[in-house]
């Protein structure tokens, strides 16, 4: 396909005013001249790579208004538009068709221009044309469209005008065609004359008849999606299909009672698109002037062809415009049952936008944060048949998506949360749209952008999260690495940073964006490289989500291909941190090295190899990688806990100390909502807040710039003094000497003392006077655990006990001695502090 078919929304300036809504992807109208791409080489222009196809349009322009338009009958109107295409028979004849179109009538010019040899000058040339209505390609041929045009006949199905020669020895004929009901048809001809005594009916090589589209026009292929110019909009559709797909046209009305959509009305208009002219490579394109009450459209993919070919059930299905800016659910009658449809923009570009919130628009733009010292809080708000997820997990109305993460916003902002992530604010049927707001709410993309920008005057950033499973769907792919999709969802991503001044995307299922053909892992995924390199991405946060290190390049033991430049959820941390307190109690250990790896950064994955491969090889900082107590995408972790059969004060305290371990290891802390309780969510938020406060007050002594930064960091077992007990037990040796008793393995090797399953860490700063201390204890008992002795004049302090939760709830902090008792599965967070003077 050619270059310029896609091109991309983000490299268009964004406009001002009223335009910049529309700025980063509105183009020109098909009602001017298009403008060229950025040219490093000669290449043709937008519209010229069909002109080598015998049915190619000459050119293409319109006017409003033009001058009066004379018919038969001494009608006198005004031309609306006008097209002219020129095309080449099977015999070298060279057609010219010129239409001409007026609020009742089109005026169809037919020229042909025939070789002296070529035909019978005393025999004559005459036209045979039809209309072809609707999307079915019904004829239309009849006694009033012969009395609408000068000296033509019926004859079968089919009507005759003869051409008349003229001055430049070509032959012209000029017929009216009424517009009827329905607004889109086609015109259907063959010149006829007679050569060497025989007639012959002039046609394409391919094709039986000559056509052009009347009421719709080639228009632009780029860019992608529709954009709309007061009356007129040009519309593109992606289709690897041989047969067109089906542009749908319809009004949209709410329906009392139905809180998720509304009921296809009238008009309900449906057009197909011509292969040779309506289409560039794989993209499909028509501009037409948008009928008087349509709001909303939809594209009816074909039955048969590459597609269906390739797995998918796409028989009559309607799906919605992948880079349209909105969409709506709406209930279409022939199908009966609800489909998710996008609306047109508004007609004049700008939407209903105040005064006050284009200014604040245009001072808005994304925050830039340092990763390094971001909190996020995970959202996840896809909406089922009627309802979407809540903020805390229950169920609010269609009309609360957008006012959902406001809520929740307007709650964690002074916890000391940076960013929210956010999955359900775009629609996953689609690549750019926003979700539907609502009947009662106003535009999906304008409350979009007011959510943004709201956030942003609250310090905080909004990351989306992309299905890259959902993507593949939309684009209909087999590989999200074929040139097309590739393409594609650049063109996406930019579009999203641009348009909504997004901050960050993450990317759930991100292992398809490393396969290619057949499922094969691309080790160097071309996708993944242009997305890090693109300069319109290069201050966005970009997060990969991989579900199954198995699926990554090389078995994924540096994660996913990164160039030094991806961040990752480190999904190593939540499978070992789970294993210290809910793996295996038969060893009595836990892999004590692996925890300790977590905590310290996760060397494994982000620090820098030599002699390797810089996509996988290259250092990444230990802020690269995202922790969180579970899984992003999996159950709950409450829920997760239950079903493995812990009880209600055990699951509280895992709960709290697998996030205590997310806010004192090295990395960006994420917080899931669905972890956080509904039933005590003031407690949880206080909770949050207090670990959010620590992290920042010792955010020198926890995160590291590099691995190469030296930081002073302990390891301690139950004895401080002691290291932990890093290795497996240690086996049993006998001597074999009689009545010699058997040798008992080391105390707490075995996980006699509890040594095997715990592991404690400090943090100090270069002075020695400031230090932390996080203690987790995995056993099924209590553990009494030696601290290390504090500077002098300083004691320990707890800040946070997941076994003792009304202690942590609490703002005085509890004076820990030399020995703190640390109960089963729980963590202990503790800070070195000078006591007050009254203590």
């Amino acid at each position: 396909m050619a270059s310029h078919a896609l091109r991309s929304r983000g490299e268009r300036p964004c406009c001002s005013g009223s335009d910049r809504r529309h700025g980063p992807r509105r183009g020109p109208t098909p009602a001017h001249a298009p403008r060229d791409p950025p040219r490093r080489r000669a290449r043709p222009r937008p519209l010229e790579p069909l002109l080598s196809h015998p049915l190619a349009p000459l050119m293409q322009r319109r006017r409003r208004p033009g001058p009066p338009l004379a018919t038969r009958e001494g009608r006198t109107a005004r031309v609306e538009s006008m097209q002219t295409y020129q095309m080449v028979g099977s015999r070298g004849e060279v057609v010219r068709v010129s239409v001409e179109e007026t609020r009742a009538w089109r005026e169809i010019t037919v020229r042909v221009c025939l070789g002296e040899d070529d035909w019978d000058a005393d025999k004559g040339v005459s036209l045979r044309w039809w209309t072809l209505r609707g999307s079915g390609g019904e004829v239309e041929v009849g006694e009033h469209m012969a009395e609408a045009s000068e000296s033509t006949k019926l004859a079968g199905n089919a009507l005759v005008t003869p051409l008349v020669p003229s001055e430049d020895g070509s032959h012209v004929a000029t017929v009216a065609v009424p517009l009827g009901d329905h607004p889109f048809s086609r015109f259907g001809f063959n010149p006829t004359y007679v050569h060497g005594g025989r007639p012959v009916l002039s046609r394409p090589e391919d094709h039986a008849s000559f056509g052009v589209p009347l009421g719709f026009f080639p228009g632009t292929p780029y860019p992608l999606g529709v954009h709309r110019d007061g009356d007129w909009a040009n519309f593109t559709v992606l289709s690897r299909a041989c047969a067109p797909p089906r542009l749908r046209l319809f009004a949209t009305a709410s329906e009392a009672g139905d809180g998720v959509g509304g009921s296809v009305g009238s008009p309900d208009l449906e057009l197909e698109l011509d292969p040779t002219l309506n289409r560039t490579g794989d993209v499909w394109h028509c501009s037409l002037a948008v009928p008087a009450g349509v709001n909303a459209y939809a594209i009816t993919l074909p039955s048969a062809g590459s597609a269906a070919e390739m797995g998918y059930a796409v028989e009559g299905e309607i799906v919605p415009d992948p880079f349209g800016d909105d969409v709506a659910r709406a209930r279409v009658a022939e199908e009966g049952r609800l489909c998710t449809v996008s609306l047109l923009p508004a007609r004049g570009g700008g939407g209903e936008d105040d005064g006050d919130f284009e200014e604040g628009w245009q001072e808005d733009g994304p925050l830039r944060h340092s990763l390094s010292k971001a909190v996020v809080l995970e959202m996840d708000l896809r909406r089922g048949e009627g309802e979407i997820e809540g903020e805390r997990g229950g169920e609010v109305d269609q009309e609360g998506v957008f006012e959902a993460v406001r809520v929740a916003a307007e709650e964690v902002e002074d916890s000391g949360v940076t960013a929210l992530a956010v999955r359900g604010l775009l629609s996953e049927e689609t690549l750019t749209s926003a979700a539907a707001a609502g009947p009662g709410a106003g535009l999906g993309s304008l409350e979009l952008k007011r959510l943004v920008m709201a956030l942003h005057r609250m310090d905080l950033e909004l990351l989306v999260q992309l299905d890259c499973l959902k993507i593949q769907e939309v684009l209909r792919a087999s590989h999200l690495n074929e040139g097309l999709a590739c393409q594609c969802l650049r063109e996406a991503c930019r579009f999203l940073v641009s348009e909504y001044h997004l901050d960050g995307i993450i990317f759930l299922h991100a292992e398809k964006l490393a396969h290619g053909d057949g499922g094969m892992v691309l080790d160097r995924p071309p996708l993944v490289e242009d997305l890090c390199s693109d300069p319109a991405l290069a201050a966005t946060k970009l997060v990969a989500v991989p579900f199954g290190d198995h699926l990554l390049p090389r078995g994924g033991v540096r994660g996913f291909p990164h160039w030094g430049r991806w961040a990752e959820c480190n999904g190593r941390f939540v499978s070992d941190m789970r294993d210290l307190y809910s793996g295996e109690e038969e060893t009595g250990c836990a892999d004590l090295a692996k925890v300790s790896m977590r905590l310290a950064g996760s060397a494994d994955l982000f620090q820098g190899w030599e002699n390797g491969s810089f996509h996988l090889h290259a250092e990444r900082p230990p802020y690269h990688g995202l922790n969180a107590a579970s899984a992003v995408g999996g159950l709950p972790l409450s829920q997760e806990l239950l079903e493995e059969g812990w009880a209600l004060e055990e699951r509280e305290s895992i709960r709290w100390a697998l996030i205590t371990s997310v806010f004192v290891s090295q990395g960006v802390p994420m917080v899931r909502l669905v972890d956080l309780s509904s039933e005590s969510w003031a407690e949880d938020l206080a909770l949050i807040s207090k670990l959010s406060s620590f992290r920042e007050c010792y955010f020198d002594l926890i995160q590291k710039s590099s691995f190469n930064d030296l930081k002073d960091t302990r390891w301690h077992g139950v004895d401080a003094a002691e290291e932990p007990a890093w290795g497996p037990p240690a086996p049993v040796v006998s001597s074999g000497l009689p009545f010699e008793p058997a040798p008992v393995a080391e105390p707490g090797v075995a996980g006699a003392d509890g040594r095997g399953r715990f592991i404690g860490m400090s943090l100090w700063s270069s002075s020695g006077m400031d230090a932390v201390y996080a203690g987790f204890n995995g056993n099924d008992a209590d553990v009494n655990v030696t601290l290390p002795p504090p500077q002098i004049g300083h004691k320990w302090f707890v800040l946070l006990d997941s076994g003792r939760m009304e202690l942590s709830l609490t703002n005085e902090h509890a004076r820990a001695g030399v020995e703190y008792l640390v109960k089963a599965k729980s963590s202990i967070l503790l800070v070195m502090q000078r006591p007050k003077n009254s203590e």
